[in-house]
């Protein structure tokens, strides 16, 4: 199975970094650590395939110089991402995106716990 990352996504992803960063050369130290699970960890997926590769990928291609840091765990539900959100904090990036709650939904779990 491979994820493609759309055009969306980049998209997204150009807008959040553009808040910090006046120009693509402005965020050069630019580091964006995805908080996830199997999605992000690209479960089945080699590592060059996996979301957090391809998206710094696709932002180098648009001449935005961030590394993107795979903070996904399989199967993991909100609970787990909050309790690793120190963890993450460590390798103080720049931006943090949050990939969490479709393990929660498959569960079944209330909204309100999230």
């Amino acid at each position: 199975m491979q994820y493609a990352v759309s055009r969306r996504q980049v998209l997204w992803s150009l807008a959040v970094l553009s808040v910090g960063a006046t120009s693509p050369s402005a965020a050069v130290d630019c580091r964006i650590t995805i908080l996830g699970d199997s999605l992000t960890a690209g479960y089945g997926l080699a590592l060059a395939k996996a979301f957090p590769a391809r998206l710094e990928a696709a932002l180098r291609r648009r001449s935005f110089a961030c590394t993107v840091l795979d903070a996904g765990v399989s199967g993991d539900k909100s609970a787990g991402g909050a309790a690793r959100v120190a963890w993450v904090s460590a390798d103080r990036p720049t931006h943090l995106l949050v990939e969490l709650r479709g393990n929660d939904a498959l569960r079944a779990l209330p909204p309100e716990q999230l």
